[in-house]
């Protein structure tokens, strides 16, 4: 009996630890490390990008790239790319003297954060603004979650929904906007927006 009590005990111990090796770990959104070569990369391919200037021997940086990394999700769901560099000699380029920093790059133009970067609403509403994602003259192709931002503080918006890009008509809306300063033109590419906002037909 004492035999098959001990088997038993070895048995249970096996399954108990084959059982916590094969539990999935869970991992907390990260923020993705670029070199500045992939930097170069990410802004040539994207319109909005946050970038996290930090530096090895700061002492805050890493308090607030947790901070931050709160928000990661957020900002991919308004199609802002966001990223991490460690890089002094670029960051001094764009006007980064101080770490920790934040530079937001529309259309490879940076603007600077100026708030306080461990308030991660405040850092989110920057960075999804419709002040800092207006790119003059251009029709802007949004997501949902954009457009949505946008209904809600826009009183006044023109919305061309559709599957292809059709550069007739970018074209004639364009011609539009020099008329309409008070019009935001989007285009969104969801067939399930249209269904959202009852425009199936």
């Amino acid at each position: 009996m004492a035999r098959w009590l001990k088997a038993l005990a070895a048995l249970l111990l096996l399954t108990a630890a084959a059982a916590r090796k094969s539990a999935p770990v869970k991992t907390e959104p990260q923020i993705e490390e670029v070199t500045a070569k992939q930097l170069e990369r990410v802004l040539e391919d994207k319109d909005f990008v946050a970038v996290y200037w930090y530096a090895r021997s700061c002492v805050t940086c890493d308090k607030v790239l947790e901070e931050l990394e709160k928000i990661d999700d957020d900002t991919d769901t308004f199609g802002v790319d966001f990223v991490k560099i460690n890089d002094k000699r670029l960051a001094k380029q764009y006007g980064i003297t101080k770490f920790p920093a934040l530079t937001y790059f529309r259309e490879k133009e940076p603007i600077i954060y100026e708030g306080d970067l461990m308030d991660e609403e405040s850092v989110l509403d920057f960075l999804t603004s419709l002040e800092a994602m207006d790119l003059p003259d251009r029709i802007e192709e949004v997501n949902q979650k954009i457009l949505g931002k946008i209904i809600e503080d826009t009183n006044y918006v023109a919305v061309l929904f559709c599957e292809y890009v059709l550069e007739v008509v970018l074209i004639s809306t364009l011609l539009l906007i020099g008329y309409c300063d008070k019009i935001h033109f989007f285009r969104v590419i969801f067939k399930l927006t249209l269904k959202q906002y009852n425009l199936l037909m």
